[in-house]
């Protein structure tokens, strides 16, 4: 054989191997598709607010409306309140069914008792006909900083730190088969983080995000689950644009904005006027046609401007922390319900009645035998007034914290309702400029 010919055959065989390793290499497809069902429409778009319907979430048959407030749960079950007490504290101005947020660092202990059950978290906490969304840390609960890595990100149970790598991560979600789930992603970010810490955090929850994808499509049970995407960088802009834009080439069927603010207690103090411009931005360079959800925005002057800037799906955290501070959550609503924001007035009526939050520990409220709210009809403002809320307080009472957490989920509720109804008759400028003023 001559030197040409074996230049021939070399040559094809380098052809051919290169034609493998492209057959097998898997590009990033900008206009990918979804691994889950779900659908997601912008019904009316008012600037950044938006207005839109969820549907086709696997088992689930309804649809849901955005802007939408996930009910928040511990250990499977809402703080304090039992099912029953649950079902007539959901009903509000919708007839949409709810949707509750499993934390991952409540419920990694119940994966082989949900998993040999084999019908899911929902079902296993009897809450059948709701949507479960399934998310990493807990809302609500300081997260201790340092202690994620390559290999995994740390959860925080009450009896100690669990690494959790993205095998037993999946195993998890295929236990619990939620409706949606947050991929796995490193959050640990706050305004101190270094540029080190930010980058190490776009790379893993990045790497991360695709060993979910790749078991999810891999997956028998997790077929009609959709799958939420994390956008990191902290506060540096360059880089959560570009984890933005490289999480939007995934097939994922939503977003999650993270590493802006801390976990736990201290995101209710986050100054959201230094974060929205980012916020914007951000969410500028994410797809229209699918939601968009952030898990610590709170107060209710932040949520407004959080829709204002096009997130989607929020959590009742902030329900659940007013109640176990014996605060009672007051924003009045009547204006949207039954009035104008023009025949509004700050000196209409008790001025107390236009606080947003009422601590049941002030001694005004001692002899005070009034509902918490007078237009409120939930199970605690029908049959209890401030005086008797105050003297559980006082003497301790486990109830205490009962009809608190009752009046403040269903008024909170109410309160997303009354944002989604200004939405569609293009109330909402007012609406924001209103709750704004209360805070």
């Amino acid at each position: 054989m001559n030197c040409g010919s074996c230049f021939i055959i070399v040559t094809h065989w380098c052809c051919l191997s290169l034609a493998l390793a492209i057959s097998q290499y898997r590009f990033p497809d900008i206009h990918c598709t979804t691994l889950g069902a779900m659908k997601f429409r912008v019904q009316v778009s008012r600037g950044g607010a938006r207005l839109g319907l969820l549907s086709d979430l696997g088992r689930f048959d309804g649809v849901l409306q955005t802007p939408l407030c996930l009910v928040y749960t511990r250990k499977g079950c809402v703080p304090h309140l039992t099912n029953d007490v649950l079902a007539d504290t959901l009903v509000c101005d919708t007839e949409e069914p709810a949707s509750f947020v499993f934390p991952l660092v409540s419920t990694i202990d119940l994966q082989s008792a949900v998993a040999k059950q084999g019908r899911g978290i929902g079902r296993f906490c009897g809450l059948n006909d709701h949507i479960a969304y399934s998310t990493v840390q807990d809302p609500a609960r300081f997260v201790p900083s340092g202690f994620n890595d390559k290999f995994g990100v740390s959860v925080w149970p009450k009896d100690g730190r669990i690494q959790v790598d993205v095998k037993r991560f999946m195993e998890i979600q295929e236990a619990f088969r939620p409706h949606i789930y947050q991929a796995l992603c490193d959050s640990d970010t706050d305004e101190k983080a270094t540029s080190k810490r930010l980058k190490k955090s776009y790379e893993r929850t990045l790497r991360f995000l695709d060993d979910c994808l790749d078991i999810h499509a891999r997956s028998q049970t997790l077929t009609s689950t959709a799958v939420f995407g994390s956008v990191q960088g902290g506060c540096d802009r360059q880089l959560r644009l570009k984890s933005a834009k490289e999480t939007a080439l995934r097939p994922v069927d939503g977003f999650v904005v993270e590493g802006l603010v801390s976990y736990g207690l201290q995101s209710e103090n986050c100054d959201f006027a230094q974060i929205r411009s980012l916020l914007i931005e951000t969410l500028s360079a994410l797809p229209v046609d699918k939601p968009r959800a952030m898990h610590l925005v709170w107060k209710p002057s932040n949520v407004v401007l959080a829709v204002e800037a096009g997130i989607d799906l929020f959590d009742s955290s902030y329900p659940h922390v007013l109640a176990e501070r014996g605060s009672a959550f007051v924003l009045p609503l009547s204006p949207f319900d039954a009035k104008t924001i023009s025949e509004v007035k700050d000196g209409d009526g008790d001025a107390e009645r236009f606080r947003c939050e009422m601590s049941l520990n002030d001694e005004r409220t001692v002899d005070d035998f009034t509902p918490l709210m007078t237009e409120c009809e939930c199970y605690t403002c029908r049959r209890f007034t401030k005086a008797y809320i105050s003297h559980l307080l006082n003497a301790s009472e486990m109830l205490a914290g009962v009809l608190l957490s009752i009046h403040n989920l269903h008024h909170y509720l109410r309160f997303f309702a009354a944002m989604r109804r200004t939405l569609a008759d293009g109330r909402f400028e007012d609406f924001k400029n209103y709750v704004s003023s209360r805070f």
